[in-house]
């Protein structure tokens, strides 16, 4: 009978799986495949769940890194993207590298292999991207919130930039589709909490207050991005290109100033 591992969303649910499905196959036979419970449906006979075990990944995870941290980083990284066929391949790739080491990475010419590297740029980059597009906003409480609607999982992988750069800033950086969001503290490490979420009003969306000194800035930033524009020059197809029209709900340029903005 054909059977398959399913596992929780997440990634400790997944290397728990990892780990179930390469302990069912010790002698390097062919290995169960695993699926999220969130995924679409298996195409076996019969389906086991492996419980999320904080502990069991942990124990996993740290193995992974004593081959090659770099190829660990990789493979989260490919994780945490929006790719649909990353994790067989991602699960595949890790048996190869526990296996083979960190050079099982540099096969090309194997289809997992270029998926799980594929899926990492595409993390890694837009993480990158929006090292540039995040914008905080100023609160009434002098605190500073951002908020990103990010395709991949990125907050893991912008954290320690932004707390590097904003040491005494209080700031908030949350990404609501995922309920997650990055807590710091000036004078202690961020913080990725999960399940956060922020209460609405009137059913409107999240609208949170901002500082006077906040609006101040606004109205001057856009009249900075409006008179250094030449509208013979004009190209919203090019700026677009550069900042692409899905993140602008978030950006103040693209906001009119003395408006209430729903974050």
């Amino acid at each position: 009978m054909n059977t398959e591992i399913t596992y929780r969303r997440g990634f400790a649910g997944f290397l728990c799986a990892v780990d179930e499905s390469l302990r069912r196959s010790p002698g390097g036979g062919t290995l169960p495949p695993i699926r999220s419970l969130e995924g679409s449906e298996g195409l076996f006979d019969e389906a086991q769940l492996v419980d999320t075990d904080r502990a069991r990944a942990r124990e996993f995870w740290n193995r992974l890194r004593r081959v090659s941290a770099p190829a660990a980083q990789t493979c989260f990284a490919a994780f945490c993207s929006d790719r649909r066929d990353k994790d067989g391949a991602l699960f595949r790739g890790i048996a190869r590298i526990l296996g083979e080491g960190p050079r099982a990475l540099e096969d090309l010419g194997d289809k997992d292999i270029a998926e799980v590297l594929a899926a990492s740029r595409r993390t890694l980059g837009e993480a990158h991207k929006f090292c540039g597009l995040l914008r905080f906003r100023e609160l009434a409480d002098s605190s500073w919130y951002a908020a990103i609607k990010p395709d991949c999982d990125i907050l893991p992988f912008i954290g320690e930039h932004f707390s590097n750069r904003f040491r005494i800033m209080r700031f908030i950086i949350h990404d609501p589709g995922r309920s997650a969001a990055i807590l710091h503290q000036p004078g202690k490490p961020w913080r990725l909490v999960q399940g956060f979420s922020i209460r609405e009003e009137g059913g409107g969306g999240i609208s949170l207050p901002l500082s006077g000194r906040e609006w101040e800035i606004r109205e001057g930033w856009l009249r900075y991005f409006k008179s250094t524009a030449l509208e013979p020059r004009r190209n919203l197809r090019l700026q677009a290109s550069h900042m692409p029209k899905k993140y602008w709900d978030e950006l103040p340029e693209t906001q009119n100033a003395g408006t209430k903005l729903p974050l």
